[in-house]
């Protein structure tokens, strides 16, 4: 039982290990034992995929109450199995030493191969393995052709789950850890789904949605975009494809970005999903107890020119409320669109406030604080962002409130109980010792300019730069970093506000004054204004190269960068 898929795990591994070292500079120890546990399961996982991709095919309406049931167990099915698969690379992840940093040169490849095949020819030339990997091959074979213990054993797990997972009369919000971006869902005690924004990256958001949705759930009943900034669109694109949505719900205030026009493409051909404007007071019941009230923008506000020209200021403000909970969901609105609500009394004590612009100081004035007066603050943001959020004096304004943030503890979970809301944390859901890649590529050289200025694109990708935390040689990301994006994005995309505040740095913020940012005393001012360059000034830091086990230093310049 063993033997077969240790055997397996070392040959695989043995013939790509150059290129393994090359491409990765890192080598498995756990990976022939993790198999012994994974490989039993390629067989059912791909077989109940099989026949989950065939039951979904199938028209909605053919088989109305038998296709349901197929869809149903066909999907639990292979649901379960990749659910144990990635269970076992988890745990065996999180083995201490699971894996080693391990660089070779490029010429390893062409000395190991002609080693192995020496090797294996005076290893395996006359051994009797062919007939025992056949005999292990037919001994699978026969399990497979009598599944009638695998089939009951499948079915009484799948039913459990189902029972286990149906609604439970409670509210659930969850603000979900997608990185450098803004990812609610809101889960109604009658089973309900209402997901507003998606984060910035397609394929985390929909593992996140995987973590805290049940199996079974593959309807959406309300899809919220409150801007088009990319950090907040990207995952919202894959909800539309793989879920059955029926309401979307968008200020429909044009952004020049990519992701923009698809998505009102994807939405625009949602079978029988109905496609709304955002307007003041315009109110969506998710269940009887359960609503979801839009507080901004209004009509006049969305045909206006943008507060200060930036698009967060167009982000669709909402009012959760269910009996006598009440939060307040604010996307990335700033300072003027507090002050619109303010002005206009639709700001009252709520319990809890997602905190806007991922805690950035252009937000959560003091003035929306002490007219909201939330007992708990959500904040969203990434590990060891760029951006600094939240920034201090955000943290600052929110004393006496509690605060739980994504980029600490995951994703958060909250629950509204008779005695009031509570806030547990599940957790990034990324168990495993295995880090990110921990080499980002080299940036082209860049001037630096005299003065703060407006950023007109960003990537989602680091940069290496002497301008970040001075570590060992070489750049090297915060434990938990991942990359929000792909390795191309068009420059009129943004990830975040394009503005930012200037002001005097805390002294908690201190690290962060070397980081490209700058402070002045006085009031603030936001920037707006085209650079003016100055003659080029370039920093060497050291990049290390991918494959090789030297390290070059390369000129590169600083950007200012925004809040």
């Amino acid at each position: 039982v063993v033997r077969e898929p240790v055997a397996l795990t070392v040959a695989a591994q043995l013939t790509t290990l150059p290129v393994i070292l090359l491409n990765f500079e890192r080598l498995s120890l756990v990976a022939p034992l993790a198999n012994v546990v994974v490989v039993p399961l390629v067989p059912l996982v791909m077989l109940c995929s099989a026949l989950a991709a065939a039951a979904g095919a199938l028209p909605p309406d053919a088989i109305p109450v038998v296709g349901d049931a197929l869809r149903w167990a066909t999907g639990g099915a292979a649901w379960l199995y990749l659910r144990l698969m990635i269970a076992a690379g988890q745990a065996a992840a999180a083995v201490p030493m699971a894996a080693v940093d391990l660089a070779a040169p490029a010429w390893l490849a062409g000395v190991w191969y002609p080693a192995l095949a020496l090797f294996g020819r005076r290893s395996w030339g006359g051994s009797d393995d062919g007939t025992i990997q056949d005999a292990a091959i037919d001994s699978m074979l026969v399990r497979l052709a009598r599944p009638r213990r695998v089939l009951l054993a499948t079915a009484g797990v799948v039913v459990a789950v189902t029972i286990a997972t149906r609604p439970d009369g409670r509210l659930h919000l969850f603000a979900l850890d997608v990185g450098q971006g803004d990812a609610l869902l809101v889960v109604a005690p009658s089973g309900a789904v209402a997901m507003i924004d998606g984060g910035p990256d397609p394929d985390l958001a929909m593992r996140r949605l995987g973590e805290v949705l049940p199996f079974w759930q593959r309807r959406i009943d309300l899809l919220v975009l409150t801007h088009p900034h990319e950090d907040h669109i990207a995952g919202l694109l894959p909800a539309l494809e793989r879920y059955q949505v029926r309401t979307v719900l968008e200020a429909g205030i044009a952004h020049d970005n990519p992701s923009y026009p698809r998505f009102r493409r994807l939405a625009a051909a949602e079978p029988g999903a109905l496609v709304r404007l955002a307007r003041a007071g315009a109110v969506l019941e998710l269940d009887p107890d359960t609503r979801l009230t839009v507080l901004y923008p209004s009509e006049s506000d969305a045909t206006a020119p943008l507060p200060e020209g930036d698009i967060n200021n167009a982000s669709v403000v909402l009012l959760l409320e269910h009996g006598g909970f009440r939060a307040l969901l604010t996307g990335d609105a700033e300072a003027p669109v507090e002050h619109a609500l303010l002005a206009r009394g639709l700001i009252g004590p709520v319990d809890v406030l997602k905190v806007g612009h991922h805690g950035s100081d252009s937000s959560s004035t003091p003035d929306l604080l002490a007219a909201a007066r939330p007992r708990i603050a959500l904040i969203s943001a990434g590990v060891g962002n760029e951006y600094g959020h939240p920034h201090a004096v955000t943290l600052e304004h929110l004393a006496g409130v509690e605060v739980r943030r994504t980029d600490v503890e995951g994703t958060l979970e909250l629950v509204v109980e008779p005695s009031g809301p509570r806030v547990k944390a599940r957790g990034a859901g990324d168990a495993g010792s295995i880090g990110p890649w921990p080499f980002p590529p080299a940036s082209r050289r860049n001037a630096s300019w005299p003065r703060p200025a407006c950023r007109r694109g960003s990537s989602p990708i680091r940069v290496a730069s002497p301008a970040w935390r001075a570590r060992r040689r070489g750049w090297w990301p915060p434990a938990g970093y991942r990359s929000t994006g792909r390795w191309s994005r068009s420059p009129p995309s943004s990830t975040t506000s394009t503005s930012w505040r200037r002001g005097p740095a805390p002294a908690s913020m201190a690290w962060w004054a070397g980081s490209g940012w700058s402070s002045s005393a006085g009031r603030s001012w936001r920037c707006r204004s085209p650079r003016t360059r100055s003659p080029p000034c370039w920093t060497p830091t050291a990049i290390r190269r991918a494959g090789s086990r030297s390290s070059c230093q390369w000129p590169t310049a600083t950007w200012r960068r925004g809040s």
